[in-house]
C-alpha cells in the first residue's frame, strides 16, 4: 500500500486509496468485488455519508451470546480494542449482558487521585512583602509545579485508559477501570471542553474529571449545573469574572451554543440574560473552591426564552435563579413542525447526536436519534438507558457500521497497548519523572507536549492531547483525526511499539510489542502461514484481507510473497520466527485499514 495514496483519500478521494480492483491488478471477479468493497468501507470513513440500514434499536440477538466478530466490533467502539481476556469474556454473553455488566457492575476499579506535588499560593499582602528577587523566585516554582502537575494529571488519564477492559486476565494484579465510564468521560470532557494550559490548576482540571466520570452515567441536567460554578470551568470562561457591574458573556454563550442547545436555538437577548443570571461567581486561588459572592449577583428582572424571572436577594435566590434557568435550557423544545426532531428537546438531542457519531457512525441516523431522545426524556435526563437502548441494538452491530469510523489518537495508542502483549507499561504515572525530555514512563511519554517529533507526547502529536483540546469547541475528530501530518506518524508511531522505543540512542525496554508471545496465542502459529496470517488480520483488522494485501503479508512474514509454506520450517529458529512476526505486525499495522474501528 502506497503510503501518500491513502493520504490523498484522506483529503476526499476515496479512489485514490489504491485498493480498487484496478489499482491492484485483480484478475478474478470475486478479488474485484472484494476490493470495491473495501474501497466503499474506506470511503465510508473517510467521507461519511448517509447510510440505509433497515435494523433499529431492538436488542440485537444473533444467537445466544455474541460471536468472535461481534465482540471484535463491542471492542472497538466501547472498549479501547480487543485482547484476548477482553473478547472470550464477552464473547460468553448476550449484547444487553455486556453493556449490563457495564453500567451496572462493581467489578472495576475506581480510579485514585493523582499524587500532585503540594503549593501554596500566597495572599497578595504575602506578596507584597517579598522582595523582588524572592518573587521572581516564587513565581518560577509555582510555574514548575503546575506545569508538573498538569503532565502528572495527564499521564494519569491516559493510564487509565490503558488499563481499562472488561475483567481481568487471570492473575492480574493491576487495576481494572471501566472502559465505557472512561469513553463517556472523554465525551463530557470534549463536550465542555477546558484547556489545561489556561486553567493552569491541574487540581481543578482533576475535580472536573471526577465530576464528568460520576455523571458518564447519570443526569445530564445536573451536569450542566455542576458546570456553572465549577471552578475550572469558572476560570476558563471568565465566569469568575463575571459581576452585575461588568457582565461577561463567555459562558452562557458557550453554554448554549456547545454544551446544550447548538447554534441556532437560542438568541443573542438569551445570552445577554444568561449573563446576568450567572454573575457574582469567585474561584479563590489559595483554597481553590468556588462561592457565590451576593453582592455582585444581578438581581434585576430577567426574560429568557420568553420567561420572565426574579429571585429575593438573598444566596438562596440566587442559587434558586440559577436552577431555573438551567431547567429552562432543559425545558426548550424543537417547534412542532420542524423538519426534524418535532417536539422534541433540544438538549437530548444535542446529547443523542454526540453518542450517535461518537458509538455509531459521524453521520447520524435521525429515526434513531429521535428515539434516543425520547428515552433520555423519559428518564428525566438520565443517559443510562439511551446507552443502554444504542450500545445493545440491532442498529448499533449493523454491518454497514463495521469498521466505518477513523480511530481517534486513544483509540489508536491504546488500542496497540491493548491488543498485544508488550514489555512493561504497568507502572503508575507517580512512578515515572514528570517533565523535561529524559522521561522514562510510557504515560508520560503517550501523553505530553514539546516540539521534539520523536520524545513529545504521542497522542498530542495526532491531534488528542487530553486535558487540553484545541479550544471549548473541543477535538474535530471523526474523519478529520486522518490528514497528512497523522497518518505518517500513526505509521511511525506503530512500528516504534514494533521496533522498540528508543530515546537517546539507547533501546528503551518498556511498551514494545513480544512479538513471538504474540504469535503463539494462534492456532496456526507452528503450522501454516496462510493461516496464521488470516488470524491475526481478523484480530487486529475489522476487514478481510484482499488477495493481495494477503500476499503482500506473507512476503513480509516469510520474505517471499509465494511462499507461505517456508513458515513452519522458520517458525523452528526463533530468530527467525521473531524476525517475521515483526515484518508482519508492522505490515499489518500499515495497511489503511487499520486505522478503522
Amino acid at each position: 500500500m502506497n503510503r501518500r495514496s491513502f493520504l490523498t483519500a484522506s483529503l476526499g478521494s476515496a479512489a485514490a486509496l489504491g485498493l480498487a480492483s484496478t489499482a491492484l491488478g485483480k484478475s478474478t471477479d470475486a478479488a474485484k468485488a472484494h476490493d470495491w468493497r473495501t474501497s466503499q468501507r474506506m470511503r465510508k470513513a473517510l467521507n461519511p455519508g448517509p447510510v440505509a440500514v433497515e435494523s433499529g434499536l431492538e436488542e440485537y440477538k444473533p444467537g445466544e451470546n455474541l460471536n468472535r466478530a461481534d465482540a471484535a466490533h463491542l471492542l472497538r467502539r466501547v472498549g479501547y480494542n480487543i485482547n484476548p481476556a477482553d473478547a472470550a469474556f464477552v464473547q460468553g454473553m448476550s449484547a444487553a449482558q455486556v453493556i449490563d455488566h457495564l453500567l451496572t457492575s462493581d467489578a472495576f476499579d475506581t480510579p485514585a487521585a493523582p499524587e500532585f506535588e503540594e503549593y501554596e499560593i500566597l495572599s497578595r499582602q504575602e506578596l507584597a512583602e517579598l522582595t523582588p528577587e524572592e518573587r521572581t523566585q516564587y513565581q518560577q516554582n509555582i510555574q514548575r509545579t503546575q506545569i508538573n502537575n498538569n503532565r502528572l494529571l495527564q499521564a494519569w488519564w491516559v493510564h487509565k485508559f490503558g488499563f481499562s477492559g472488561m475483567t481481568k486476565a487471570e492473575g492480574q494484579r493491576t487495576p481494572l477501570y471501566n472502559p465505557l465510564r472512561e469513553r463517556m468521560t472523554l465525551l463530557l470532557h470534549d463536550l465542555y471542553a477546558n484547556e489545561i494550559m489556561v486553567v493552569r490548576f491541574a487540581e481543578l482540571m482533576y475535580t472536573q474529571n471526577t465530576t464528568f466520570r460520576s455523571h458518564a452515567f447519570g443526569d445530564l441536567r445536573d451536569l450542566a449545573r455542576r458546570m456553572v460554578d465549577d471552578p475550572a470551568m469558572l476560570i476558563y470562561l471568565n465566569g469568575n469574572q463575571n459581576s452585575k457591574n461588568r457582565p461577561n458573556e463567555n459562558f452562557a454563550r458557550e453554554i448554549l451554543e456547545l454544551f446544550t442547545l447548538g447554534e441556532g436555538n437560542y438568541t443573542e437577548q438569551d445570552i445577554i440574560e444568561a449573563a446576568r443570571t450567572f454573575t457574582g461567581w469567585i474561584v479563590n486561588q489559595q483554597t481553590r473552591e468556588s462561592a457565590m459572592i451576593v453582592n455582585l449577583h444581578d438581581f434585576e428582572s430577567k426574560t429568557m426564552f420568553g420567561e420572565t424571572y426574579r429571585y429575593p436577594a438573598t444566596m438562596e435566590g440566587a442559587l434558586a435563579e440559577i436552577d431555573f434557568v438551567i431547567g429552562l435550557i432543559f425545558a426548550q423544545r424543537f417547534a412542532d413542525d420542524a423538519p426534524e426532531y418535532a417536539g422534541r428537546s433540544i438538549a437530548a438531542v444535542h446529547l443523542a447526536e454526540r453518542l450517535y457519531k461518537t458509538f455509531v457512525y459521524e453521520h447520524v441516523d435521525t429515526t434513531i436519534v429521535g428515539q434516543l431522545t425520547e428515552m433520555i426524556e423519559a428518564n428525566d435526563f438520565n443517559i443510562a438507558p439511551a446507552l443502554r437502548a444504542l450500545l445493545s441494538s440491532a442498529h448499533f452491530y449493523d454491518p454497514e457500521f463495521r469498521g466505518a469510523m477513523i480511530k481517534s489518537p486513544t483509540d489508536f495508542m491504546i488500542g496497540i497497548m491493548h491488543q498485544f502483549p508488550m514489555t512493561g507499561p504497568t507502572a503508575s504515572p507517580s512512578e515515572g519523572v514528570p517533565g523535561g525530555r529524559q522521561t522514562t514512563n510510557i504515560w508520560y511519554l503517550l501523553s505530553q507536549g514539546s516540539n521534539d517529533p520523536l520524545t513529545n507526547g504521542f497522542l498530542d502529536a495526532l491531534g488528542e492531547q487530553v486535558f487540553n483540546p484545541p479550544n471549548v469547541a473541543g477535538w474535530p475528530g471523526y474523519h478529520e483525526w486522518i490528514n497528512t501530518a497523522t497518518y505518517p506518524l500513526r505509521n511511525y508511531y506503530s512500528d516504534l511499539f514494533s521496533d522498540g522505543i528508543a530515546l537517546n540512542n539507547g533501546r528503551v525496554n518498556y511498551a514494545t510489542i513480544q512479538v513471538l508471545e504474540f504469535g503463539r496465542q494462534f492456532p496456526s502459529f507452528q503450522t501454516d502461514g496462510d493461516a496464521l496470517i488470516g488470524e491475526i488480520a481478523e484480530y487486529l483488522l475489522p476487514f478481510d484481507l484482499s488477495d493481495k494485501q494477503h500476499g503482500d503479508m506473507v512476503e513480509a512474514l516469510v520474505g517471499n510473497r509465494d511462499r507461505a509454506y517456508e513458515w513452519p520450517e522458520k517458525v523452528l529458529d526463533e530468530e527467525l520466527a521473531a524476525e517475521g512476526m515483526l515484518n508482519l505486525i508492522k505490515a499489518m499495522m500499515r495497511l489503511p485499514e487499520f486505522q478503522l474501528a
